[in-house]
């Protein structure tokens, strides 16, 4: 998700839109943090 998307659909109070972006963003973090670990894992 770009930034523009995001500015597009609280321009047009699109509140379901939102919900997804801030959804998909949440779950791209978790991905991310179980990613680092099981990197750390391996490394050590």
């Amino acid at each position: 998700m770009d930034g523009r998307k995001i500015f597009d659909a609280i321009n047009t109070c699109d509140d379901v839109f939102i919900e997804k972006v801030v959804l998909d963003m949440e779950n791209r973090r978790k991905k991310q943090e179980r990613l680092r670990r099981l990197f750390q894992i391996v490394k050590q």
